[in-house]
């Protein structure tokens, strides 16, 4: 794996300070650097969504999308409700409140909920199958469209704010002769109060926002081989760019066979696949550490010689660094690593997973944290329903039905299920 000079990268962002000295509220990343007088720079850009996932937290409960429907946790009441003020719906058709017409994503600021939804246009022209974003309550009321973006946009993986605007990449291009051409790929801000867009620079095609500040933002690269050279691993790049000078500087590269990596609030991650060592690297001046060396993981789990475990960093919550050890076989085993004092914990709650040709272990997910207590998933069941289509005609088929509960953060850590409130499920749309 290759490293930046921690002191280059330090005097890039001091450069950085001193030039724009005279622009109005300068920022830095977030970092160990000091501005004059002292203060340090403590803002940075907030992840609202998580590719892959339809789901948001906030103070008093958890919102996310299921079978196109918005549902609501409370954490207060501990239900589990959709997001509909009608008491008489039956939330079964697009009259209801919490129906969409097509897969979105649900995210919030913390005052109002929006719903961006990708194009879907599989190479049409219809307007109504544009990407848009919508904004509405709390309560899922007066929902209306906030800003629609232009034919064949799209935005590329994660939305970040800073309160005032959102900062994604914005993927566009051009249909000529029935195929997509011309592609461009942009990282932008839209202002969440007048729907103004602004470019900020330009992106590769390969190029993901990872966090940042309005001025300082942390990217990703992915670098394919040639088609020619299939042996050689893809490879990955982390660098920091500067807005106001518009430069960058590599951070951290590495290839695809030798580690895994994660980012998380300015930080990244990185497992080495071989020796399982996880090292810590700050994005914003580049000081690397290491967190854990991979003896201490096997001793945790007492490994048997011949075995072989592929390493993957789940998430973090509070203290802890998740880190799921996947063997040869199939079997799992889930880690905490602890931020403060590196040390290593597992963590054994989980559940079953059965598919017709299958069974696995599923651990217990982190959704949200409120107060000492955490949202989690913790359990599956299929349901059977029937879908009547518009002919009249009805097939039955299964869907899967995710139990949610709110547990202390002792119990999670010390494995006390018994800890476990469950979420009481209300207006489920197949029930």
């Amino acid at each position: 794996m290759r490293r930046v000079n921690a002191f280059l990268l330090a005097a890039f962002l001091v450069l950085g300070m001193i030039f724009s000295g005279c622009t109005k509220n300068p920022s830095t990343p977030q970092s160990q650097l000091e501005l004059q007088g002292g203060n340090t720079v403590s803002s940075s850009l907030e992840q609202l969504t998580k590719w892959g996932t339809s789901s948001c937290a906030v103070q008093s409960g958890y919102y996310y999308i299921e079978q196109n429907t918005i549902y609501y946790i409370d954490y207060a009441s501990q239900k589990r409700i959709a997001l509909c003020s009608r008491p008489e719906c039956e939330h079964k058709d697009e009259t209801c409140d919490a129906k969409l017409e097509r897969y979105a994503v649900i995210f919030s600021t913390g005052e109002q909920l929006y719903l961006y939804y990708p194009e879907m246009l599989g190479g049409s022209d219809a307007q109504d199958a544009v990407s848009r974003i919508d904004v509405m309550e709390m309560d899922g009321s007066n929902r209306k469209t906030f800003y629609t973006f232009d034919l064949y946009d799209t935005i590329i993986e994660d939305l970040y704010t800073d309160g005032k605007d959102l900062y994604f990449i914005l993927n566009s291009c051009d249909l000529k002769n029935g195929e997509y051409v011309n592609f461009r790929y942009e990282l932008v801000r839209l202002n969440l109060k007048t729907a103004e867009r602004e470019k900020i620079k330009d992106c590769a095609e390969n190029e993901f926002l990872m966090g940042g500040t309005s001025d300082y933002f942390f990217l990703k690269k992915l670098i394919y081989p040639p088609e020619e050279m299939q042996n050689i691993n893809l490879r990955h790049q982390a660098f920091v760019y500067d807005r106001l000078d518009q430069k960058e500087v590599l951070i951290e590269e590495w290839d695809n066979a030798e580690a895994v990596g994660y980012f998380n609030k300015g930080k990244l991650y990185l497992a080495d696949y071989d020796t399982f060592d996880v090292a810590q690297i700050d994005l914003a001046s580049g000081q690397r550490a290491d967190l854990v060396q991979g003896e201490e993981i096997l001793s945790q789990i007492g490994t048997a010689e011949g075995e072989k475990y592929f390493p993957s960093l789940k998430y973090i919550s509070e203290k802890y660094l998740y880190f799921e050890l996947t063997q040869s076989s199939g079997e799992k085993r889930m880690l905490g690593i602890d931020l403060e004092n590196h040390r290593t914990k597992e963590f054994t709650l989980s559940y079953q997973i059965r598919t017709d040709h299958d069974e696995y272990e599923q651990f217990w997910t982190i959704l949200a944290s409120n107060n000492g207590q955490y949202l989690v998933c913790c359990g599956v069941q299929e349901v059977p329903i029937v879908d009547t289509l518009s002919n009249g005609a009805q097939i039955s088929r299964t869907v899967p039905e995710y139990q949610y509960g709110l547990i202390t953060q002792q119990d999670f850590f010390e494995g006390n299920a018994e800890g476990l409130v469950p979420i009481e499920n209300i207006d489920l749309v197949w029930r």
